[in-house]
């Protein structure tokens, strides 16, 4: 079940005048970073080498199960070394926006009481005719897209395929 907002969105882009910089000297007191592979995601809709991912959150169950988003529509279930598609939003949406920028499945956020009510939040980018938006914009502008706010609500919280 899900439940949709639409907002229209402007293309608004600012460039600052000057970038920032540091403003003194990088001290080293012995501190290092060691980065480790520990999984990879696999690429999305067959777009080499890699997916594109905005997002890592564990799902408030206390279960440790994590989940990706790739932009491209799949929500990815991490479970140690084991990755599995828990959602594509693509699929489920059938006109998701993809390409440049901050476009696609964008953003997910679990309800705080998943465990129990089973709720979801996904934002994602459409075209800007295919849903009427509740929302119209306050100024007459074009239209680039629209950002899609969805409530879905899972059958079964701890299940790792949506349903």
């Amino acid at each position: 079940m899900r439940t949709v907002f639409v907002v229209s969105f402007l293309l608004l882009l600012t460039i600052p005048a000057s970038a920032g910089t540091l403003s003194g000297a990088v001290i080293d007191n012995g501190v290092s970073a060691e980065l480790v592979d520990i999984i990879q995601l696999p690429a999305s809709d067959g777009a080499p080498p890699l997916a594109r991912i905005e997002f890592l959150r564990e799902v408030p169950d206390g279960s440790g199960r994590l989940f990706a988003n790739d932009m491209r529509g799949p929500l990815h279930l991490i479970q140690g070394t084991s990755v599995s598609t828990y959602m594509d939003l693509d699929l489920l949406v059938g006109t998701l926006l993809t390409g440049n920028l901050q476009m696609g499945f964008v953003s997910f956020a679990f309800h705080p009481d998943f465990a129990s009510n089973g709720l979801l939040y996904t934002a994602h980018t459409e075209q800007p005719d295919t849903t009427a938006p509740n929302l119209e914009p306050p100024v007459s502008v074009t239209t680039v897209h629209h950002a899609v706010i969805t409530e879905w609500q899972a059958t079964d919280p701890a299940a790792d395929l949506f349903s």
